[in-house]
């Protein structure tokens, strides 16, 4: 067994852990943002990025992952049309592609559909999926990129202001970090520093990365993803099960339909994006791609709109 799969391992099972611990999934970000005005839970989903592209710009500093190796976007219109259609997919299953491992670690059996929907969907888009994957130009260069660093300089200072004024004692964060429920600030932050050292061992370690790549018959190194996937999974089941929530769950028909059929409109989006949800906080906004931009702006505009209309049917 290789030094990177020994140290690989272990980190996705961390990010599953802290993926559970803080509840991660855009789908219940933008619900409680558009029914209860609280946007904190999406904000922290935003903070995972602005953490791992510190994590990718120190390592490009240290020569460990230089820019120049940093992949180009897709098509902006394709990704646009990818995000709309994977939110509308996040919709129908009740979770993204994160809230789906959560939930999967909890014992919802049900949600094992989504990934064999993912699959399907994925594969009839492989062909557009291809195209979309054509990179363009790269997005790490010129004013724009000298304004966002600055702007990840206040978020890093203001970040450490804030937390040298809550001056947590020892006790404190101990009983923060073996808390059933974490802030969700914190779970990212974990996520994103796991992330940035599987970036640099597996860059393309996310699961719906490695769907999206076997449906277009692509993918390398699939045992060792695959094997990361699991211990996502396990690392979920760990935090679920540690936090007293873990319970099995059998599926029945109207659940498994939902998910099997939200993971295909997810896989039709994951094609065009490429990846999914993950794959875009994970990789795509941390690397500056205008393409992710759009997409998570397109995926998050389609989970509000389907909370939106679901509550004026309500009212």
């Amino acid at each position: 067994m290789s030094l990177a799969i020994v140290i690989a391992l272990p980190l996705a099972f961390l990010a599953g852990f802290a993926l559970q611990r803080g509840n991660i999934c855009a789908v219940a970000a933008v619900r409680e943002g558009v029914e209860e005005g609280d946007w904190r839970r999406f904000a922290a989903l935003l903070e995972c990025a602005a953490w791992a592209l510190l994590g990718l710009l120190l390592a490009a500093a240290f020569g460990w992952m230089p820019l120049r190796e940093w992949p180009a976007q897709p098509s902006l219109v394709l990704a646009m049309l990818g995000g709309v259609l994977f939110g509308a997919g996040a919709l129908v299953n009740g979770a993204c592609a994160m809230g789906t491992i959560g939930r999967l670690g909890a014992g919802e059996l049900a949600l094992l559909a989504m990934p064999a929907g993912f699959m399907l969907g994925a594969v009839g888009a492989a062909e557009l999926g291809a195209r979309a994957g054509r990179a363009t130009t790269a997005a790490f260069a010129g004013p724009a990129f000298s304004l966002l660093l600055a702007a990840l300089c206040v978020f890093v200072l203001f970040r450490a202001w804030t937390a040298l004024r809550a001056a947590p004692s020892a006790m404190a964060l101990k009983a923060a970090i073996v808390a059933p429920r974490w802030p969700p600030a914190l779970a990212m932050a974990v996520i994103a520093i796991a992330n940035v050292a599987l970036l640099l061992l597996i860059f393309s370690w996310p699961y719906t990365t490695l769907l999206v790549d076997l449906a277009r018959g692509s993918a390398m190194d699939v045992a060792l993803r695959l094997a990361l996937a699991v211990v996502l999974v396990l690392g979920a089941g760990a935090g679920s099960a540690t936090a007293g929530r873990f319970s099995w769950r059998a599926p029945d028909l109207r659940a498994v339909t939902s998910c099997f059929g939200g993971g295909v409109l997810m896989g039709l989006g994951g094609a065009l994006i490429p990846g999914g949800n993950d794959a875009l906080v994970l990789i795509g906004l941390p690397l500056l791609q205008p393409s992710a931009l759009a997409a998570y702006a397109a995926m998050t505009a389609a989970i509000a709109l389907g909370f939106w209309l679901r509550r004026q049917r309500t009212v």
